[in-house]
């Protein structure tokens, strides 16, 4: 999804929710924020009560990272970790259900610290992922309880103690005057209505201990909530966290209980667009619209209240954009959708398609205030100009240079007539479980760019035999990461006797979670590897593909 997508989304379930019942929190939930300026543009914050996330990193150093990163992303809205652990552990290869009981001993001196750390870091609620033995692909272990008979290990009465005595923990500071393996943190907290203070400590092994003097009048309590007694004013600590609990030195105020947003505190009108992937790169959030082509953009109107809102929407393009504004006024009755549909022409980009525009729309509403909605839109070339510069792909017309890639039980076999490839497919009735069809890639070795990168890949293709295509353009890099292109092409075209040129240009290709290999979702055209010609159709189908002039395009600048 694009970041407006996300938006909206997020709009629509906050209004649902609180018509359904105001006193529901509804949440933006991330793992990690690949565009936050575009999500802020969409004015995503005015529509949640808190910001969630997950949390599972190997290291403290990782996690801290990890919930520091998330800080700049949620406005002044609080941030809860609703599913936490920091490490993990393998399963115990002897019996499937339960760690050795060391490692369930560590799991449990990780939980207090996990908190204290946490809510150190601003963190405002932490739930721990704990109930039942989970495991992950990779066969490691989060779980607090056995799978066998859900009994208590020892990290579920840690997690226990934890919520008993930091369970309205705020006003945290790290302890500084400690040795430099120790760690600890107080927070102010209260107890049977009392207001405390409480202490979190620990070393960083069992070989390092400590001796700390306990504040008068203090009550301490080991890893999983049992009263410990101290022999004078002195502990030893060591790796295993301990819980000094103290009366309050200071007339801390008691923290504020949270309240969630009342929807009448936003405009109840949402706007989005809904187009097909074809147009979509996820990995740099933009919409790859058609330049030099009448293009209908279907905007979708929701009215999340029961009256009816009266007003208007404003449409501005970038100056650069080369478009003028759009404006038009519109009713919209309670509960109501519905579509207008914007006609929109964008010009050719001068800078071989490396334009991005933004679109801004602006619904101003009586009494229920502005609906924002922002995308940013890429023109791209898909019909060559007359000083467009072809380059023939390197043994593209040797049928006998294609890798045949075809899903499991299908049969391929490849000819050359005159200036055509010819690829005969037989596909059976074995369907793919994830896209539900039938597929095939072959695929041609190619070589990496010594000096300028081209712009785009065309194709004069030609369907023969079959039924609908869905048809796409892959490159591959080195490490295997694929980016598809999806093919704009007419059917009519396709199977009319001259064939259709078709155009894909490198800005509409995205690499698709379920092939995504590498981090940044940016195709890299230094460690180009290999092209695909990919289609996608119905099982027990024959089909015939032919294509000349597979090439490189150099756009006219």
């Amino acid at each position: 999804m694009l970041s407006y997508e996300i938006a909206a989304v997020q709009k629509a379930a906050f209004l649902g929710i609180k018509d359904t019942n105001p006193l529901i929190l509804s949440s933006m939930g991330m793992g990690r924020v690949l565009h936050p300026g575009n999500l802020e543009a969409n004015d995503y914050l005015s529509y949640i009560d808190t910001y969630n996330s997950h949390c599972h990193r190997k290291t403290d150093e990782e996690a801290k990272n990890y919930i520091q990163s998330l800080m700049p992303f949620r406005g002044d809205k609080p941030v809860w970790l609703t599913e936490y652990s920091t490490g993990s552990f393998s399963m115990n290869n002897h019996d499937k259900d339960d760690l050795p009981i060391q490692e369930m001993k560590s799991l449990a001196e990780m939980v207090p610290m996990i908190f204290a750390r946490n809510i150190f870091r601003s963190v405002n609620e932490i739930f721990y992922f704990y109930f039942f033995v989970y495991v992950e692909v990779k066969g490691e272990f989060y779980g607090l309880a056995r799978q066998k008979d859900l009994a208590m290990t020892p990290g579920y009465n840690a997690i226990a103690a934890v919520g008993r005595i930091l369970g309205n923990a705020h006003n945290p500071e790290k302890l500084d005057n400690l040795p430099g393996f120790a760690e600890g943190y107080k927070f102010q907290t209260s107890s049977r209505e009392k207001k405390t203070e409480t202490i979190v400590l620990w070393t960083q092994s069992s070989e390092n201990t400590f001796t700390y003097s306990v504040p008068e009048g203090s009550e301490i309590y080991d890893v999983i909530g049992r009263q410990v007694k101290a022999s004078g004013k002195n502990i030893k600590l060591s790796q295993s966290p301990l819980f000094i609990v103290a009366p309050a030195t200071v007339n801390e105020p008691v923290a504020k209980s949270f309240k969630p947003s009342p929807a009448a505190s936003v405009c109840p009108i949402v706007m989005n667009t809904i187009l097909a992937d074809i147009y979509k790169n996820e990995a740099s959030d933009y919409l790859a619209i058609p330049a030099e082509q009448d293009f209908t953009l279907p905007l979708d109107i929701y009215n999340f209240s029961d009256h009816t809102s009266t007003g208007s929407i404003k449409i501005q393009p970038d100056q650069a954009a080369g478009m003028t504004e759009i404006i038009f006024k519109l009713d919209i009755a309670p509960w109501q959708h519905i579509i207008s549909n914007i006609n929109l022409r964008f010009p050719r980009a001068k800078d071989s398609g490396n334009e991005t525009f933004r679109l801004s729309f602006t619904g101003d509403f009586d009494k229920t205030g502005k609906s924002i909605m922002t995308i940013n839109v890429k023109p791209v070339t898909l019909k060559l100009g007359p000083d467009d510069k072809r380059i023939t792909m390197p043994n593209s017309d040797n049928p006998s240079d294609w890798h045949i890639n075809i899903i499991a039980g299908s049969e391929m076999e490849t000819a050359r007539k005159g200036n055509w490839n010819i690829f005969s497919y037989d596909f059976k009735d074995t369907v793919n479980k994830v896209i539900k069809s039938v597929w095939a890639a072959p695929s041609l070795e190619v070589s990496a760019f010594s000096s300028a990168y081209p712009d785009a890949v065309a194709i004069d293709l030609k369907q023969i035999e079959g039924p609908k295509l869905k048809l796409a353009f892959n490159v591959v890099e080195e490490n295997g990461s694929a980016y598809i292109g999806m093919m704009n092409v007419e059917e009519d075209a396709l199977r009319s006797d001259e064939g259709a040129t078709v155009v894909i240009p490198f800005q509409t290709m995205s690499n698709p979670k379920y092939r995504k290999q590498d981090d940044n979702g940016k195709l890299d055209l230094d460690s180009l590897k290999a092209v695909e010609l990919a289609f996608w159709t119905e099982p027990n189908s024959k089909v015939t593909l032919s294509f000349k002039k597979m090439s490189w395009v150099y756009f006219s600048k």
